[in-house]
């Protein structure tokens, strides 16, 4: 619950609009919490001498100090407990504040939004009345009244018998708009303070799970919990949950799998993180390893901490690439394929005998770093565009020794680096689904020809005739009267991959032809290749063809499509005398069981 009495819409408003996705932190389903009241406090308060000496006091309605730019606001943009999230700008010593309770029962999160509403209608009725009665001061009187009654009534609420459910963990989830990495101080005190911690605060989504089990519960006093700006600077957050709660009962296995407290190993992506581009595309030349990238590589070797990779690449053009950059004796058993991320995490995990707790992930593609979180929540995820201080988070400070320096160096031993394989063991298709992906196929705008151009020019390792096109030479090709083209584009739960495929058809008597196709790795094992194949099949039919046929350019870099374009049912019919692949399948054959992207 929260104190909305003094939220300021004109203040509010002026504050700069929000594109707020939804949270795609974690699956885990809540079943009841225990609401804290969270009001707007004051790190330095000296009430109330501080309200005629400090500098920096604002009145709000009821005289206290006004800490927060515009209160605390109900952004209906989003929603956690309630069906808003409590929007605060943070200004200069200002700190959330709750009585924390040291016998808290848990209650059901439907009747909690049914009496949160309620426990709102009735502060707003009476601070109408307030203005009608004349009394000195009516608001701040009203206001100490109502707040010392919800604390009461939350208070009273934990001693119900029936009522045995106790807390899982303090839960928090907000939305960070800034772009600069931020710390938070969380403290709970009775007499004196027996918990406190640093939340990081990095841009978008965060979320941070703190096991009940951990917190002292034997205190005296009266407990508070708080929460400000560690760094006393202005930020504003958006917290859908800052409450205690319990899980479903087959959410809380999750609770053992929550982060350590100390990174043991950091799993390195290759494209666009260790180094900028796609090497399978641009070739060993045409990518530059970062300096800072690698001046952070051997930091943490220094403090003992391992390092792996999770990259969806060729083994052999990657592992080079990484070799001409003299870090092949870094990586302990690197995982360099196209199978799932997660499922490579916890076989690293199984031959280095580390739990996956202690482990992270550095990754520029939220869509794989969601799939690492999703399946493995206690796997701390981070994005290279924001690590340049990750060496000074806590989780990464180690006591270092003699023998820290020599850690990777016992472990490469055992590991006589040895490269993990694709392991597909899991409901890699549960999650596709989850992602709610959409496909859009259809003739390209011009602009949208632009993009497909330079897919072709660009696109190496999903490329299947490695033509060299230019604006001249492709409008060309595709003005011809049998020659349809089409290019797709695509988007899913966590943003818009934009065109992602191109493809142009030949349509003669018996047959359809795909001569020339193409497309961005970063779509590669979504199923978005599977899918689209089968609507070429479908295409084919709709246009009175017997079959579909594939006309497969074999070169040095595209052996990810001749590897997929394999392990689909199409007969080769190519003549000896033809230096191309012709690959073809009958337009009653299926290749798509699972219907995990919708066509739109």
């Amino acid at each position: 619950m929260y104190q909305l009495t003094w939220k300021n819409k004109e203040l509010f408003e002026e504050e700069e609009a929000l594109n707020i996705r939804p949270p795609v932190i974690s699956d885990r389903e809540i079943e009841k919490a225990l609401p804290l009241n969270w009001e707007e406090h004051c790190v330095e308060c000296a009430v109330p001498s501080c309200y005629q000496s400090c500098s920096l006091y604002k009145p709000r309605g009821d005289l206290k100090c006004a800490r927060f730019t515009y209160g605390i606001y109900p952004n209906p943009s989003t929603k956690g407990l309630f069906d808003f999230g409590a929007d605060i700008t943070f200004e200069r010593w200002a700190k959330l504040e709750s009585f924390w309770p040291n016998n808290p029962r848990m209650v059901n999160v439907n009747y909690i939004k049914l009496e949160d509403t309620i426990i709102r209608s009735i502060v707003s009725t009476a601070f109408k009345i307030s203005t009608s009665v004349n009394m000195i001061n009516p608001k701040k009187t009203l206001s100490r009244l109502i707040n010392r009654c919800i604390e009461h009534w939350i208070r009273i609420r934990h001693n119900y018998k029936y009522n045995k459910t106790r807390p899982d963990a303090f839960y928090m989830q907000f939305f960070y708009p800034g772009t600069r990495q931020r710390k938070l101080q969380l403290e709970i005190s009775g007499n004196q303070p027996f918990f406190r911690c640093s939340v990081d605060v990095k841009p978008g989504w965060n979320e941070k799970l703190i096991d009940y089990s951990d917190i002292e519960k034997d205190f005296k006093g009266q407990g508070r919990i708080s929460l400000w700006p560690q760094d006393d600077e202005p930020i504003r957050l958006i917290f859908n949950w800052l409450d205690l709660v319990s899980f479903k009962q087959k959410d809380k296995k999750d609770l053992s799998a929550l982060p350590a407290k100390k990174i043991k190993c950091v799993c390195w992506d290759l494209d666009n993180t260790l180094w900028d581009g796609v090497v399978g595309d641009k070739g060993l030349e045409g990518v530059t390893v970062k300096k800072e990238i690698v001046d952070l590589i051997k930091e943490l070797d220094n403090k003992g901490i391992l390092q792996s990779i999770v990259s969806k690449n060729e083994y052999e053009i990657a592992w080079l690439k990484i070799q001409e950059a003299g870090l092949e004796d870094y990586f302990l058993y690197p995982a360099i394929h196209w199978g799932p991320k997660s499922e490579s995490i916890i076989n690293i995990a199984s031959e280095l005998n580390i739990n996956l707790d202690t482990f992270a992930v550095i990754d520029d593609s939220e869509w794989e770093r969601n799939e690492v979180s999703s399946r493995l929540p206690q796997v701390r995820v981070y994005d290279p565009e924001n690590i340049d201080n990750l060496i000074n988070y806590d989780e990464f400070k180690v006591v270092e020794t003699t023998e820290t320096k020599k850690r990777r160096q016992m472990y490469s031993v055992e590991a006589g680096r040895k490269a993990i394989s694709a392991d597909w063991g899991y409901d890699f298709y549960g999650f596709l689904k989850s992602c709610k992906m959409i496909m859009k196929i259809k003739e390209p705008s011009q602009s949208q020809l632009d993009r497909c151009l330079e897919l072709l020019q660009r696109t190496n390792q999903f490329n299947l005739s490695g033509k060299e096109f230019n604006e001249s030479s492709l409008k060309n090709l595709i003005s011809k009267p049998k020659f349809n083209n089409f290019c797709v584009s695509l988007e899913d739960r966590f943003g818009d991959y934009g065109v992602v495929m191109f493809v142009i058809i030949e349509n003669d008597k018996n047959s359809s032809t795909i001569i020339d196709f193409v497309m961005s790795c970063r779509v590669a094992q979504k199923m978005a290749d599977i899918t689209f194949l089968q609507w070429c099949l479908d295409y084919a039919k709709l246009s009175g063809n017997n079959n579909l046929k594939i006309k497969l350019q074999k070169t040095s870099k595209n052996k990810p499509l001749r590897d997929l374009l394999a392990s689909l049912p199409f007969k080769d019919v190519s003549s000896s005398s033809e230096d191309f692949k012709l690959l073809e399948i009958s337009i009653n054959e299926r290749i798509l069981d699972n219907e995990i992207i919708q066509i739109i």
